[in-house]
């Protein structure tokens, strides 16, 4: 082995190392937010089942939800990069727009995140975790003085391990950084994200076993005699996603026009103070929306109830979303597409003739291409949700759908969801900068 080679392997024996500590570190992190959310949000539930029978219990509820929210929107305020589901800051941060505080960013998203999600918000682990992961992977680089090329690899690695131990999907953590962060890399580098996304996957799993987060048992495939179904189903789930970015982007302006008596820095009260209600009569729509996927497949509800329920998902988790409270879209995005295929199978069994016994499959199918019309990550749609139920039987049904709704959304003027959150952050920053 000449000297060259003899560098070469090193360099990628020390890549590789990188790899594996950041994604220890970001899967230890990680893990302990799942558990405190799980936590959190366990207490939460049992709170609002006693409330049925206790007014008392009520109002200290809202007295306590009003504290917490004037608490967590001040916390907030002291570091900007904090809010939302962080996965805009992080791309920025990958392209040298931002320059986040790696330190500040770690304890105060844990923490605030933590208490809003488990608080039973429609808001998402996801983001908050691929941030964290990613805080993990700059911290490292800062503190070690690394060089920017591998500063950008460790943040890569960083929010790789996020996605992996968030959802026990180890590959759906590599494509996201492939076509979210990197757009463009060399094996590598995918080489260091893999290990790292692997290595977190190992650590969570020692926390939450190596079960998928959503079993869902479709052990025979799809008939390819019913694929044109799909097709059916890919437009409406693309005109689904094209409602819920085009609100979603909007949601500046509609805060704004709804309480122009509230200072945009304490929106957090609202959700906090009107998801009360749900929380009381609807408490199993609470949360990010994985245990409600599982719900709506294990009872049986009309048509009509499950267009009430879709629309309380999809009103709350604006609610949420738009406090700029930490946390994300990712998996409240999965649920609201859990429950438009719920719709479409349901429309689709009692009035033309959709056979019987495939309503797990549609839920399976929705979740993925509702998420690739609004984030336009097709591949990543494609192995998260994969991954999420365990098997890869339904990975053509899944990419015909995904494939046809992506296309749809991008007919309809649909643009990556986190690259738009991206530039106004951006173009926010500039201006905060120069006022």
């Amino acid at each position: 082995m000449n000297k060259l080679e003899s560098y070469c392997l090193s360099k990628q024996i020390k890549m590789l190392v990188l790899g594996i500590v950041v994604g220890a570190i970001s899967g230890v992190i990680v893990s302990a937010f799942r558990f405190g959310i799980g936590i959190i949000y366990n207490q939460v539930g049992e709170l609002y089942h006693q409330m049925k029978e206790n007014t008392l219990i009520v109002v200290l509820w809202l007295i306590f939800s009003l504290i917490l929210g004037w608490v967590l929107s001040i916390i907030t305020k002291t570091d900007r990069d904090i809010k939302g589901s962080g996965i805009p800051q992080v791309e920025l941060q990958m392209h040298g727009k931002l320059s986040m505080n790696w330190w500040s960013v770690l304890w105060k998203k844990f923490t605030v995140g933590t208490l809003a999600i488990g608080s039973g918000l429609l808001l998402g682990r996801e983001g908050p975790s691929i941030q964290l992961g990613s805080v993990v992977g700059l911290g490292l680089s800062q503190t070690f003085k690394l060089d920017e090329k591998t500063k950008k690899a460790l943040i890569a690695c960083g929010a790789s391990a996020g996605v992996a131990a968030a959802f026990n999907a180890p590959l759906a953590g590599l494509m996201f950084s492939i076509e979210e962060l990197y757009k463009k890399m060399n094996h590598q580098i995918v080489l260091m994200i893999l290990t790292a996304s692997l290595t977190a996957h190992q650590v969570s799993a020692k926390v939450f076993g190596h079960q998928p987060t959503l079993n869902l048992l479709n052990e025979h495939t799809f008939p390819p005699k019913e694929y044109y179904w799909l097709v059916a189903l890919g437009f409406f789930l693309a005109f689904g996603g094209y409602l819920y970015s085009k609100v979603t982007l909007s949601l500046p302006i509609i805060f704004k026009s709804c309480f122009p008596f509230l200072n945009k820095h304490y929106y957090g009260l609202v959700p906090l103070v009107l998801i009360i209600p749900l929380g009381i009569y609807f408490p199993f729509l609470l949360g990010g929306g994985g245990p409600l996927i599982l719900f709506l497949l294990n009872n049986h509800f009309s048509l009509s109830m499950l267009i009430i329920f879709l629309l309380l998902r999809f009103i709350y988790s604006m609610l949420s979303f738009g406090s700029g409270l930490p946390g994300g879209i990712f998996l409240p995005i999965l649920s609201l597409g859990a429950l438009h295929g719920l719709v479409f199978a349901t429309i689709a069994t009692q009035y033309f003739g959709f056979p019987e016994g495939f309503l797990s499959y549609i839920v399976m199918f929705s979740m993925a291409g509702y998420f690739a019309s609004i984030s336009k990550a097709p591949f990543t749609a494609i192995l998260l949700v994969t991954e999420m139920v365990g098997g890869v039987t339904q990975l053509v049904p899944i990419a015909i759908c995904v494939l046809v709704s992506y296309f749809i959304a991008t007919l309809l003027g649909v643009s990556p969801i986190y690259e738009v959150l991206a530039e106004r952050l951006y173009f926010d920053q500039k201006k905060v900068h120069h006022s």
